[in-house]
């Protein structure tokens, strides 16, 4: 387990909480017992969207949705291709959303900047810890 958050820079942009989950009995009449986990380390989703944006690569995000067609060399048919998130419908529907909607920040009328979309994928994942014994995790992935 990490103790020391101050040991990399990237650990340092972690918190550290306690957190008390209910673990069911499995029988009606038995209340859940309490168990206590200490040192989980979280990071506010803001921070981590922000982050990337200051990356040296966030250049290449795709901040504009578009939509993707294949043409069969076959039949000639003309196919929609869904693929990324930002070529979806979703996607495209709340960037015509922002753009037309969103109020022009009122210090600064001249604004001039872009209006995009930070949108983000979270999941998850059952991982085997160990090449013996059956010890899982479950973390959290988060895709911009």
């Amino acid at each position: 387990a990490i103790t020391d958050t101050s040991s990399s820079p990237y650990l340092q942009q972690f918190s550290t909480a306690s957190i008390d989950i209910d673990i069911p009995s499995g029988k009606k009449n038995i209340p859940p017992t309490k168990y206590s986990v200490s040192g989980l380390l979280y990071r506010k989703i803001t921070s981590v969207i922000e982050a990337a944006f200051h990356d040296d690569l966030a250049h290449h995000f795709h901040l504009s949705p578009f939509k993707l067609f294949h043409q069969s060399p076959k039949t000639g048919k003309e196919e929609r291709v869904y693929g990324e998130i930002y070529t979806s419908d979703a996607f495209q529907e709340e960037h015509e959303r922002v753009q037309r909607h969103t109020a022009i920040p009122p210090d600064n009328p001249e604004c001039k900047r872009e209006k995009v979309i930070a949108a983000i994928m979270i999941s998850s994942d059952g991982t085997h810890l160990t090449n013996f014994g059956t010890a899982k995790a479950w973390p959290i992935y988060l895709m911009l």
